[in-house]
């Protein structure tokens, strides 16, 4: 295993294991790159052919974090590469934290039951669950019943604004961060926004993602939605859907046309994000036909 700092001289690496390994959302070069922060500096933990582990390291507290998808490596290797991450983290630090797909969690928990380094799950910190939406079953013209609310709410924004979609990439980059500012004191979640991540893609104008769109309403700026294909699959990963809340139902609006954008591209799937409870329940008003859940749990060394 040899440890990493990263750098740009690291992005081959990452990439060979993505194509190779990877299978989650979040398996993106540039989704690593532009969540790091001034405070934390990321590392590459690397198994040679058995994969990678993308992880953060925060020097205040000496802190280890995976990274969110972070383990990008052979299934059949997951329990020793976890084991060897956690190990050497916890030399130096005290509780390292895994964010892990529920069955990797799973699969680790069982085989700590037999580790004999003392490593032990202490707690499990939170949940999210990611709904899938399976394109070819999503009706562009939300015709039926099922479809009514979302209707009523694409035919109220229509009746009432001019909508226009253009490509975030031909934007000015003042406005897309002013429409940042904008969504970021206004919402209401109890979460911390992730808007150093947002500013980056803007800076590097979405460099990674499949398209980034900019939706404007009666000529202003007021949403953005961007992601990328899922490596090894037909899907697609929705990873920002914001708007700075100035028209009502807004986001319904959003995520109708963009399911519909995907669908027409040929996507089999679309992936809607890790939410809470609450953002979940709005998510399911689009009729996902599954979802996954992924768990964030501590590690210590007892």
């Amino acid at each position: 295993m040899k440890i990493i700092e990263f750098s740009e001289k690291l992005k081959p690496l990452i990439e060979d294991a993505i194509l190779e390994h990877g299978t989650e959302p979040e398996n993106n070069y540039y989704y690593f790159r532009n969540n790091e922060e001034e405070r934390t500096r990321h590392h590459v933990f690397d198994f040679e052919n058995d994969g990678i582990i993308l992880a953060n390291h925060d020097s205040r507290d000496n802190s280890w974090i995976i990274f969110p998808s972070g383990f990008i490596g052979d299934k059949n290797k997951v329990n020793e590469m976890l084991t060897s991450f956690c190990n050497h983290c916890l030399q130096k630090s005290k509780i390292v934290g895994l964010e892990l797909k529920e069955e990797l969690f799973l699969g680790f928990k069982d085989e700590l039951k037999h580790d004999k380094t003392g490593l032990k799950i202490r707690e499990v910190e939170w949940e999210q669950r990611w709904p899938i939406i399976k394109l070819n079953e999503f009706n562009e013209n939300l015709e039926g019943s099922k479809y009514y609310e979302l209707r009523k709410i694409k035919s109220s924004i229509e009746k009432n604004h001019k909508v226009l979609i253009t490509d975030a990439r031909k934007s000015k980059k003042e406005d897309l961060n002013g429409l940042v500012d904008s969504w970021e004191n206004s919402r209401k979640s109890d979460d911390d926004p992730i808007s150093h991540e947002y500013r980056q893609l803007i800076k590097t104008e979405f460099e990674g993602t499949e398209f980034s769109d900019v939706f404007l309403a009666d000529g202003k700026p007021i949403g953005i939605v961007s992601g990328w294909k899922v490596p090894n699959s037909n899907s697609f990963y929705l990873a920002i859907v914001l708007h700075n809340y100035t028209i009502r139902n807004f986001g319904e609006f959003m995520y109708i046309e963009t399911l519909k954008k995907l669908k027409k591209l040929g996507f089999d799937e679309c992936n809607l994000g890790g939410s809470d409870e609450k953002l979940y329940a709005f998510k399911k008003k689009f009729l996902p036909s599954g979802s996954f859940k992924t768990v964030y749990c501590n590690v210590v060394k007892e």
